[in-house]
């Protein structure tokens, strides 16, 4: 059964759907989730949230819009970014985790590497990190991540644009300090 094959039954009040819908969707929207907010607690609270609403909400559905599957991930990615504005200054990385071995060093180097790209994205604006999230980690095509996100290719093509250029600066700023 697809997405909107399921949302159907969720509609249909079918509670054996949405557990269907979260055992075969739940792992890629928990891990976007991680990726925009970044700890490990606020991203399972953040696709219970979804859940919720999805089950709530799926009689408004309307897959002449959105797939299901995509229509999921635009209520993710706008409860993700309500819990953003509500935590705005419980930034951390307690979900780091150093390996104590011999390759520390390489273990740092990549976290290093982690913190600096984290903080690139944290500076991108929120269209621009969501966009970027879509489609470089979700996958998704410029006229999904536009349906996602209310509006056109064309404007998604601009956004990633200028999101990869203030990255690439970012980068080299932190980078050099």
């Amino acid at each position: 059964m697809d997405s909107n094959q399921i949302m159907h039954q969720i509609a249909k009040g079918n509670a054996r759907s949405i557990e269907a819908f979260s055992l075969h969707y739940g792992q890629r929207l928990f891990a976007t989730a991680y990726r925009l907010l970044g700890q490990t607690e606020a991203a399972e609270d953040a696709l219970q949230e979804t859940l919720i609403k999805i089950w709530k909400n799926a009689k408004k559905w309307d897959e002449k819009k959105a797939s299901a599957y995509t229509w999921s991930y635009k209520i993710l990615s706008n409860t993700c970014y309500d819990i953003l504005r509500k935590n705005r200054h419980t930034q951390n990385f307690d979900d780091m985790v150093l390996v104590e071995d011999a390759s520390a060093l390489k273990e740092l180097e990549l976290i290093a590497d982690k913190i600096l790209i984290k903080n690139a994205l944290e500076k991108l604006s929120k269209k621009q990190r969501t966009a970027i999230m879509l489609t470089y980690w979700e996958g998704f095509s410029n006229a999904e991540t536009a349906n996602i996100m209310e509006t056109s290719v064309k404007a998604i093509e601009t956004i990633l644009v200028r999101a990869r250029q203030q990255l690439r600066s970012e980068c080299r700023e932190g980078a050099a300090a």
